[in-house]
């Protein structure tokens, strides 16, 4: 004898227990639980909508980082590094603090400019940030292998970050003994 059971407003009929049916006579799916696949979906294995939302969000995802290596003290290297390789006095300018500079700060340029010349590559291999303060250790490896460590010390104002070459001098003595 077979009993009815509502179930979220849908009526199921329970069968009598003494009659089973084994899972070969059940009926196929309804045709809403099965879904069609369009072409993409056949050639993706999953919808369309998820694949143009993963590409979409990739794409935004390497646009922030793209955007935010312009700011920051990583983007104050570069910046410093291409601009004394052409010696871009105005961008020099604009990414350091100093307006004027002295002997040891001219120094700390010309060492700057001939390294990003000649090097093969330029790695921030260390950079420590406290607040508005950071120092970076800054390796530039030669075409012969053999490579340079400078160390430049950086401060943010007004949401800009700019290299130091006072502090960065200093720090350069400190670390030579």
């Amino acid at each position: 004898m077979a009993k009815n059971l509502v179930f979220s407003g849908t009526l199921l009929q329970m069968a009598d227990p003494a009659s089973s049916l084994s899972y070969g006579e059940l009926p196929p799916a309804p045709p809403a639980a099965r879904q069609e696949q369009d072409f993409f979906g056949k050639l993706f294995g999953r919808n369309l909508g998820g694949v143009l939302a993963s590409i979409v969000l990739a794409f935004v995802t390497m646009l922030v980082f793209y955007r935010l290596q312009m700011f920051g003290p990583t983007s104050a290297i570069n910046r410093f590094n291409q601009a004394t390789a052409k010696w871009d006095t105005q961008e020099m300018a604009t990414v350091t603090v100093q307006r004027g500079l002295n002997e040891s700060e001219f120094q700390v340029l010309t060492l700057a400019h001939n390294l990003s010349l000649k090097a093969s590559s330029i790695q921030i291999v260390n950079l420590q940030q406290a607040g508005d303060e950071a120092i970076a250790r800054v390796v530039y490896e030669m075409p012969n292998g053999t490579s340079a460590v400078m160390l430049y010390v950086l401060t943010e104002r007004h949401g800009i970050w700019k290299i130091d070459l006072q502090q960065s001098v200093t720090a350069l003595l400190r670390a030579l003994g």
